[in-house]
């Protein structure tokens, strides 16, 4: 495929499937998106190459960008430097800035992410400030046949005010083709803690999001909860040996803490319960 039209120009050529060798590669090179897509305006040099299996791709692109708008979404400025081997002859590496990305109407102000390593070990990490709230987080991940798994051990959220939540402990996931997995995680702040998972498959998606506001956090008992530090949280449930929710109250003697109940805010899912939380107690949250 060929396509010109005055400074643009738009070139794909090759194929994909799932039965065969990936080979692809396209370029394009446009200082006026309107001749591409109608209401749409910007500049966007981007090229590429797709080659791999469907299982372990290699995927070189760049690209370019600034004044991008086309109906509901806006660029400012767009940088992208993307060199992945999953087949995991070579290291592998990828850079990406996006600045005033906004999107019916909600505006992300800067976002970066990183990648660097090997196909079975690599970093990872992410930047995003969205007015005066910003996220940071990092891990490491590694990809094996067509499935990507890393674990997140730092995430923090902060709004320059009274929000700054912190990662309790690392937390895992699982991306691939047809299905995501964020493992439980907990965070903690001045005055609230968050408590979330989700995943999600070809039959749809489930989550879960609470947010607790906590005068003192009822402590648990060190050694009740291994995926947690010491000091415990309440939102969290521990999981046994095969990975299911398993309800775990607050030892006695507890008295005079307090526990204030914020409101809760879940995802909307199929086959999703709510978990009771009560004073003097772990509410049990559903483990997907």
């Amino acid at each position: 495929l060929r396509f010109r039209a005055g400074n643009t120009r738009l070139s794909v050529h090759g194929h994909v499937g799932a039965k065969r060798d990936l080979d692809l590669d396209f370029s394009l090179d446009a200082d006026n998106l309107a001749l591409l897509a109608e209401g749409a305006r910007g500049q966007l040099q981007a090229s590429g190459q797709l080659g791999g299996t469907s299982e372990a791709p290699v995927i070189r692109f760049e690209a370019k960008g600034s004044g991008i708008a086309h109906q509901d979404l806006k660029i400012d400025k767009l940088s992208a430097r993307v060199n992945l081997d999953w087949r995991g002859q070579r290291e592998s590496e990828a850079d990406i800035a996006i600045t005033r990305l906004t999107f019916d109407g909600r505006e992300l102000t800067q976002f970066n992410a990183k990648l660097e390593g090997t196909t079975a070990g690599h970093a990872i990490r992410a930047d995003l400030l969205a007015g005066k709230t910003s996220l940071h987080l990092s891990g490491k991940g590694g990809f094996s046949a067509g499935v990507w798994t890393g674990n997140i051990g730092d995430l923090f959220i902060d709004d320059t005010a009274n929000l700054d939540l912190q990662l309790d402990t690392p937390f895992d996931l699982m991306v691939s083709a047809g299905a995501f997995r964020v493992a439980a995680m907990c965070m903690h702040g001045k005055v609230a803690r968050l408590y979330g998972e989700a995943s999600g498959d070809a039959r749809g998606w489930r989550g879960k999001v609470e947010e607790h506001t906590c005068r003192f956090l009822l402590p648990l008992p060190e050694g009740h909860l291994p995926a947690l530090d010491h000091r415990g949280c309440p939102l969290c449930h521990a999981r046994d040996q095969f990975g299911h929710s398993v309800d775990h109250p607050v030892a006695d003697g507890a008295a005079g803490s307090r526990h204030d109940q914020g409101r809760d805010r879940q995802g909307q899912g199929e086959g999703q319960e709510q978990g009771e939380g009560k004073e003097g107690e772990v509410g049990r949250l559903v483990a997907l």
